[in-house]
């Protein structure tokens, strides 16, 4: 609104202009008769009306559907005026009647529209039985050649102005067409994501209770044959460890399904967050070769651990060990604004058409790397629930993971 009245008042004085080199010419250069005392007091008023807007424009951060109405019926009136004092409806300039309807059409309601064209209807049928006529010392041939240099004017304003607007209203057509793409893209995430919320749930209390009699059995042989078969009771031993491994990750994963911040309120310096997280998941590495690399010098500030988080940004590392045979590479660094991390692996690759939709859908079937499906599209969307991003570059070998998220939204300060 506050866009198109800004165009508004520039229109109006690019038409004044127009008008008022129209008039000099026929007074001066055709020695046309012309009221100059109501002629140019309509200018003065309009041009004194323009500036006063302008200056007044620059103070509001809005403008009211009224205002702009009032300015639209001020151009009307004022364009009546001048084209009743200058030969009426055979005045070319009457073709100005349409710029304050493409500006009500391009900014006000229907019904406001439609009022205005009614007016600008009435307005130029009266013209056409009342004005002032001109009259001059020329030759007929001149007449009708001013008459079609002003009906040239005219018409490059009007289309000027539609091709404008149209294009304007093309453009925001096609953004609200993408902003609802977006949200139903979203939506269908949030969708899946709650499906997988309510799978991983019953999945934890459904894996409960084998569990457990699995542990009980477990125990059993471990004192049975603890004696016995010293190779059997180490293989028993280590059997019993994963099971609690498996009950302290299901347990973990119930206590987390509806606290996404179970962490929350834990301060840590960023430099100490990332080297934690690394540290944790490079523990669990055997013949993989880990490069770091913090590049944020001394700088560390303080952020609040969020769980949720950490789980995303471990999801993605433990895809890239799973896809490289050798080597991982983990650069971090940050700035006032926001902090970037990239992973990069010397795998295989992913499939171009695979690429495009991994991290926007749940992806699986051959030609993916090995994990690359619901860990990728939960993190991802966990990311840009930071308000960061998360995007996959993958050329020839090896595949690059660049995650950007803002500081702001992890500061310590920011969340007292």
């Amino acid at each position: 609104m506050i866009e198109n009245f800004r165009y508004l008042l520039l229109i109006r004085l690019f038409s004044l202009f127009g008008i008022i080199i129209v008039f000099i010419y026929l007074k001066f250069v055709t020695s046309t008769s012309l009221p100059l005392i109501p002629i140019c007091s309509i200018v003065v008023i309009s041009l004194i009306i323009t500036f006063y807007s302008w200056f007044y424009l620059k103070k509001q951060n809005s403008v009211s559907k009224k205002s702009f109405l009032a300015q639209l019926l001020f151009d009307i009136i004022t364009l009546s005026l001048l084209i009743y004092y200058s030969g009426g409806s055979a005045n070319p300039l009457i073709s100005l009647f349409v710029i304050p309807v493409i500006f009500s059409s391009a900014s006000l309601p229907r019904r406001y529209t439609w009022s205005l064209t009614l007016l600008t209807i009435t307005s130029y049928t009266t013209l056409m039985f009342f004005q002032v006529p001109l009259s001059n010392h020329q030759h007929h041939d001149e007449t009708v050649n001013l008459h079609l240099w002003g009906m040239w004017y005219g018409f490059i304003l009007s289309v000027c102005l539609i091709a404008y607007f149209v294009s304007r209203i093309s453009s925001n057509l096609r953004e609200h067409q993408q902003l609802l793409a977006e949200a139903r893209e979203a939506s269908l995430r949030n969708e899946q994501i709650i499906a997988l919320g309510t799978l991983a749930a019953n999945t934890a209390h459904e894996l409960g209770t084998p569990l457990a009699t699995i542990a009980i059995l477990t125990s059993e042989m471990e004192n049975e044959y603890s004696d016995k078969n010293s190779g059997l009771a180490d293989d028993v031993a280590l059997l019993k460890s994963q099971i609690s491994r498996c009950k302290s990750i299901i347990s973990k994963m119930a206590k987390d399904a509806g606290e996404l911040q179970a962490d929350s309120g834990m301060k840590l310096p960023l430099k100490d967050f990332l080297v934690e997280l690394i540290d944790e998941w490079e523990s669990g590495l055997t013949d993989i070769e880990v490069i770091k690399q913090f590049d944020n010098g001394d700088s560390s500030p303080n952020i609040v651990i969020d769980r949720s988080l950490t789980y995303a940004i471990t999801n993605i590392l433990v895809n890239s060990a799973q896809a490289s045979p050798s080597r991982i590479m983990v650069i971090s660094n940050w700035n006032n604004v926001e902090l970037t991390i990239c992973i990069k692996d010397n795998g295989h690759g992913i499939d171009k058409n695979i690429l495009a939709h991994i991290g926007n859908s749940i992806v699986s079937g051959s030609g993916i790397e090995k994990g690359m499906g619901i860990g990728l599209f939960l993190s991802k969307t966990t990311i840009e629930r930071f308000g960061g991003t998360l995007s996959i570059e993958s050329e020839g070998e090896g595949t690059t993971i660049n995650i950007t998220i803002p500081l702001s939204i992890l500061l310590a300060d920011t969340k007292q």
